[in-house]
């Protein structure tokens, strides 16, 4: 067997661990991966998730018999297949969730070794509520498509296990691989999936001529998505702040990091807020307040960034003042100006800010977990001789 040696720098060498690693010879390059990484690729055995969905199935099948059923609709009031999916389904693979989620944690393996535990019930919450919204999207869109559509008991059965598997089966491989870059994909799906739901399905085509807000009053018919979207995306950014500036502290125990945290915090509260409080007559006054402590909070935290958290680099920082800058502009152009209109406004500003935070939430992982280290490097055969004899000594 031929010894090779090679260097690598100082940072390089401060992140290796004396471990067996895996090396892989490809035509146009060499990889070395760590026993651990191959770990985290989750191995699922069928009937992790086969089971339960064909047990599942049964029960319903049995039901459905009892009940004299000949004929189920694909959407609708009642039993149909995409309430049995999105009800009973959603319910089953988020226990199946919870349950790699905690086998993870406990054997401290994959990602969930990341996570504290005050973080469980958000995070659980979190991929409950995406679950259940992304089944109800997807079942309201293909009923759009087919009007009226029923099937026979058999093949509404065969249906349904069917999504059952495959809910179960994309549950717990979240279980067994989620990280923080994965719960900042759930915000952002929880985010703007809720409100382009509510968009969608609160009644009226004629929303937008009143304000953004008017999704989450009494006269909208999607009012509880949008607000419940608002209250979990605020308690999840509150979950993801914790996480990352936890993690932060340890590298930059500064008074800027906490300040900054703080903030954060600050920012999540008022999400929940602007949902638990709608724009109604009785939280008007109260719900325009909490909106503006958002704005006004964001724009404080972009101002603050580049002397609490400089570590950030310049480049985040010019694209924060990007945003702030653009943030103010059309605030300008709707409160003095009055070229934009309300719902214009409120669109923009939810859109730079979301896409700010999600920009924000990437720069803290990285800090906090480095990229992937690029080096050039010579390789050296070692003879046997020099190799053993440096064994020895």
């Amino acid at each position: 067997m031929q010894k090779f040696e090679f260097e690598v720098p100082d940072d390089v060498a401060r992140r290796l661990t004396n471990e067996t690693v895996e090396v892989e010879l490809q035509p146009d390059e060499l990889v070395m991966r760590s026993q651990a990484a191959t770990k985290l690729v989750p191995v699922i055995k069928i009937w992790w998730y086969l089971l339960p969905a064909v047990l599942l199935g049964s029960l319903i099948f049995a039901q459905q018999l009892a009940t004299g059923v000949e004929q189920i609709p694909l959407l609708g009031r009642g039993n149909s297949i995409g309430n049995m999916v999105t009800v009973l389904g959603s319910l089953c693979s988020w226990v199946i969730f919870i349950g790699a989620f905690i086998a993870q944690k406990r054997h401290h393996q994959a990602g969930a070794r990341q996570f504290t535990w005050r973080m469980f019930i958000p995070v659980a919450i979190a991929v409950g509520i995406v679950l259940m919204v992304t089944e109800f999207t997807i079942f309201w869109t293909i009923d759009q498509m087919f009007v009226g559509a029923q099937f026979d008991i058999y093949t509404s059965i065969i249906l349904i296990t069917v999504c059952f598997a495959i809910m179960n089966y994309m549950m717990i491989n979240l279980g067994l691989t989620i990280s923080p870059a994965i719960m900042i994909n759930l915000m952002t799906i929880m985010m703007l999936g809720g409100v382009v739901l509510s968009m969608l399905t609160n009644g009226n085509r004629d929303w937008w001529r009143h304000n953004f807000s008017y999704l989450g009053t009494q006269r909208s018919g999607a009012a509880w998505q949008f607000n419940l979207t608002l209250i979990l995306t605020g308690l999840l950014m509150m979950a993801l702040t914790d996480y990352l500036f936890v993690n932060l502290r340890h590298r930059f125990p500064t008074k800027g990091v906490l300040l900054t945290r703080m903030l954060m915090y600050f920012e999540a509260t008022c999400l929940m807020g602007v949902g638990l409080f709608p724009n109604n007559d009785r939280f008007h006054w109260l719900h325009d307040q909490i909106a503006m402590w958002l704005v006004y909070g964001l724009l404080l935290i972009i101002i603050v960034i580049r002397w609490s958290m400089p570590m950030l680099g310049h480049q985040f920082i010019h694209l924060s003042d990007a945003i702030g800058g653009v943030m103010a502009i059309e605030y300008i152009g709707f409160q003095y100006i009055h070229y934009l209109s309300l719902t214009a406004f409120e669109l923009l500003s939810f859109g730079l800010a979301l896409a700010w935070i999600l920009v924000f939430f990437q720069n803290l992982e990285s800090l906090i977990d480095p990229l992937p280290a690029s080096f050039m490097t010579h390789l050296k055969p070692v003879p046997i001789t020099e190799f053993n004899q440096t064994s020895n000594e």
